[in-house]
């Protein structure tokens, strides 16, 4: 009994994987390697790289808090969803329906990276924000991305 279930939940989920898979974006470039898959990302301005282009190497991040300093600065806390990816597409929108979706980016990753930003752009949040007269704020917001270029790691010097 139990293993039945277990078989009817794995061809809906391989069911659901070739559904997805014949349903690719059509301005999308098709993936160069086999096991590859390309997931689009809407980001703010302010959390794509400036500089990006098709091709580079990137670092998907969730942002998990946000400071601003008196003197405006801002400080982001951060968590890796995925290490390493390559932008295959960038696009600055036109007539955005909101600020946070001003730059979208095509990420070509492998098709477990892709199903992990796929579930990580559909979680919500709540975010508190306080207002210049102390009130504070509660709203439901989705999960914020964010795209940083690798950083090189220091190179050791071999005795």
């Amino acid at each position: 009994m139990i293993a039945r279930r277990y078989q009817f939940s794995l061809l809906l989920l391989l069911g659901a994987t070739v559904v997805a898979q014949d349903k690719s974006p059509t301005d999308a470039p098709k993936p160069g390697a086999p096991g590859k898959a390309v997931v689009d990302v809407y980001l703010a301005a302010e959390h794509a790289p400036t500089g990006l282009k098709s091709g580079d190497k990137v670092v998907v991040l969730r942002v998990n808090g946000k400071t601003v300093t008196r003197k405006g600065r801002v400080a982001y806390t951060c968590a890796v969803v995925v290490p390493e990816a390559t932008a295959v597409g960038v696009v600055n929108v036109e007539k955005p329906k909101s600020p946070e979706q001003a730059v979208k980016v095509q990420l070509q990753t492998t098709k477990d990276q892709a199903a992990l930003i796929e579930r990580v752009k559909t979680q919500t949040v709540t975010t508190y924000e306080t207002s210049s007269d102390g009130r504070g704020e509660a709203r439901k917001t989705p999960v914020t991305l964010r795209l940083e270029f690798p950083k090189e790691q220091p190179k050791k010097i071999a005795k």
